[in-house]
């Protein structure tokens, strides 16, 4: 009897350890709570971003974002066919703190964005899926861990303008930060 007790010991801690994993890829052992993980000063290492609009005709506007840790590349292709591409200096640093405050500095080129508001979880009764920034936008955690945070995003809208022309825009992206 007294083996069995520390063996159901050890296995009440992982099943314990386990429950707090929330994302299908974050850590088998998170080492904390969602809050705790999340409120941190993260810098932005990776983003890839493709918006694509496509018009009643069929035509299509692809716009391509890839941000390699310094530098910002952004390709787009219009209707015809038409290519073109630029590069820029692009740092963005998110600070998430425990009174639901972030702050948001994108520096992109020569201008830089600063942002002071409120975040909130997405589904916060029971999951913690993903997060609300300022604007409602939500973003979905892919992956949540000690010194690393994987955002996404997708939206898909479709716009008529006021001859009724039909023009529909997906927006995929992903964003990696890493902890300082």
């Amino acid at each position: 009897m007294k083996k069995i007790f520390p063996v159901f010991l050890i296995f009440a801690m992982v099943i314990n350890f386990t429950s707090c994993k929330k994302g299908d890829n974050d850590p088998t052992l998170p080492f904390g709570t969602r809050d705790g993980l999340i409120t941190n000063t993260w810098t932005l290492q990776s983003l890839t971003k493709t918006v694509t609009s496509v018009n009643a005709l069929g035509s299509t506007d692809t716009r391509t974002y890839i941000f390699d840790g310094s530098t910002m590349t952004e390709k787009h292709t219009n209707i015809w066919g038409a290519i073109s591409e630029d590069s820029y200096a692009y740092s963005d640093s998110l600070v998430i703190s425990k009174d639901n405050t972030y702050y948001r500095a994108i520096e992109e080129g020569d201008s830089k964005t600063e942002t002071k508001a409120f975040w909130y979880w997405h589904n916060s009764n029971k999951n913690k899926i993903g997060i609300s920034f300022k604007n409602g936008t939500i973003y979905f955690i892919n992956r949540l861990a000690r010194k690393e945070l994987v955002l996404e995003y997708s939206d898909y809208v479709v716009n008529t303008d006021g001859d009724g022309n039909v023009v529909t825009v997906t927006n995929n992206e992903m964003l990696t930060y890493s902890a300082e």
